[in-house]
């Protein structure tokens, strides 16, 4: 059996919390280029179920419209952070859903800022999920281990 990869540590930002029930918070406070300060607190899902995903790519081809093949890389980009962040965020500050668009805010940085936040919120949930699955199982390998040696003491005075 190969042994896996080991994966490198994700470096959680200050500003961000992941929860144990797969939601993270994300406290922005943020001097934009366009459209003054953004302040306030974020609640984010940190994975997306199958069919929140294929929303979100609904959401993201009907962005582009019928001729999505010939938007510039900007465009693109800015469809697959709003359709996103559309199914990702939970909750955020008044600003966020101030005309009922989520994320209609002028300035990109802001929204490359969230979206930045919940991929990692993702990345770092499945990574304290795999580490919490490899300390269950050395757990249970330690305890199947002494119980062995518990029930045969001769064959450790054997060795």
């Amino acid at each position: 059996m190969e042994k896996p990869e080991e994966q490198k540590p994700v470096i959680i930002p200050n500003d961000l919390q992941i929860n144990l029930d797969g939601t993270a918070t994300f406290v922005i406070s943020e001097d934009a280029l366009i459209g003054g300060s953004y302040k306030g607190t974020f609640a984010l899902r940190c994975y997306l179920s199958p069919l929140d995903s294929l929303a979100a790519g609904r959401h993201f081809r009907d962005l582009l419209g019928p001729y999505g093949e010939s938007a510039g890389e900007q465009d693109r980009y800015l469809a697959f952070c709003v359709s996103q962040l559309a199914k990702r965020v939970i909750k955020g500050p008044p600003w966020w859903n101030a005309d009922q668009q989520s994320g209609n805010i002028p300035d990109l940085n802001i929204l490359s800022l969230i979206l930045d936040r919940a991929l990692t919120s993702e990345t770092a949930y499945k990574q304290r999920l795999a580490e919490r699955k490899a300390e269950a199982l050395e757990k249970a390998q330690n305890a199947a281990k002494g119980l062995q040696e518990s029930l045969n003491p001769n064959k450790k005075e054997e060795q």
